[in-house]
C-alpha cells in the first residue's frame, strides 16, 4: 500500500479576518495525497486552488488546521524551518518560468542550490537533467534564447535538482500554445511515471485532465469534486 505523503487537516486560509468582507480563500479541507499520485487541483478563478498549493509547498502559512508533509507537521514552522523543508522535499514549477535572464540554462538550474552552498558538485547532475529533458544544444544559452517550452524544461530541471519527492506545479502550461502545453504535460506525466515522483499540478485548463491520475476540484474554497481517471 502506498505511502500517505500529503495529509491535510481542516485546512483553512482566510483573509480579512472578523470583517465584513472577510475571506475564505481555502475553508477546512481534509485531503490525502500518496506517494506516485499525479494529482491535478482545478478550479476557477478565485477558488483557492493556488492558495492551496502554496500551503502544501510550504510557500505559506494556514490560518488554522493543519498541513502534515512526509511525516512532518509544517503548519507551524517558522521560515527558517519551511525553507530546509522545501529544500529537501519539493521541487516547483511556475507559469512564469522564474528564470533570471542574464545566466545561462545550466546556471539556472544550479543556482537554486546557491543560498544553502549546495550548487558544488551539482552541475553534473544539473547537465544530466537538462539533456533528459531534450536540452543538451541548449546548456550554454540565456534564457532569452530559449521558446517558451525550452524555457518551461529549464524550470522543470531546475525543480528536479534537489531529486525532491514532490514536484507542485502552477500552471506550468498556462503560457504556452497547445502544441507546447501537451509536450510539458505529457512530460510531467514521464516523469511521475519512471522518477515514481509525487506530482500535484494547478490548472484551469480541463484539457489537460486526462493526462493526469486524479481530479481534486475546489469551489469557493472547499472540494466539491475528487475523482480519479481510468489508466
Amino acid at each position: 500500500m502506498k505511502k500517505e505523503i500529503i495529509v491535510t487537516k481542516k485546512l483553512s486560509k482566510y483573509y480579512n479576518i472578523g470583517q465584513t468582507n472577510e475571506v475564505k480563500a481555502n475553508d477546512e479541507i481534509d485531503l490525502i495525497i500518496k506517494e506516485g499520485e499525479f494529482v491535478a487541483i482545478i478550479g476557477s478563478s478565485g477558488s483557492g486552488k493556488s492558495t492551496l498549493l502554496h500551503m502544501l509547498g510550504c510557500l505559506d502559512t494556514p490560518t488554522s488546521g493543519q498541513v502534515i508533509l512526509a511525516d512532518e507537521d509544517v503548519s507551524k514552522m517558522d521560515n527558517n524551518e519551511l525553507a530546509k523543508v522545501r529544500l529537501k522535499k519539493i521541487g516547483f514549477v511556475f507559469q512564469t518560468f522564474n528564470l533570471i535572464p542574464g545566466i545561462s540554462a545550466l546556471e539556472n538550474v544550479t543556482l537554486a542550490l546557491m543560498p544553502y552552498g549546495l550548487s558544488k558538485g551539482k552541475e553534473e547532475d544539473a547537465i544530466k537533467f537538462l539533456k533528459e529533458l531534450g536540452l543538451g544544444k541548449r546548456i550554454n544559452h540565456y534564457p532569452s534564447r530559449l521558446s517558451g517550452g525550452e524555457k518551461q524544461r529549464v524550470a522543470i530541471a531546475r525543480a528536479l535538482i534537489n531529486n525532491p519527492k514532490i514536484i507542485l506545479a502552477d500552471e506550468p502550461t498556462g503560457q504556452l500554445d497547445s502544441k507546447t502545453g501537451k509536450e510539458i504535460i505529457t512530460l510531467l506525466r514521464t516523469l511521475n511515471k519512471e522518477k515514481k515522483i509525487t506530482i500535484i499540478l494547478v490548472t484551469h485548463d480541463e484539457l489537460l485532465l486526462p493526462y493526469v491520475k486524479r481530479i481534486i476540484r475546489l469551489k469557493d474554497g472547499k472540494i466539491i469534486e475528487d475523482t480519479k481517471n481510468e489508466e
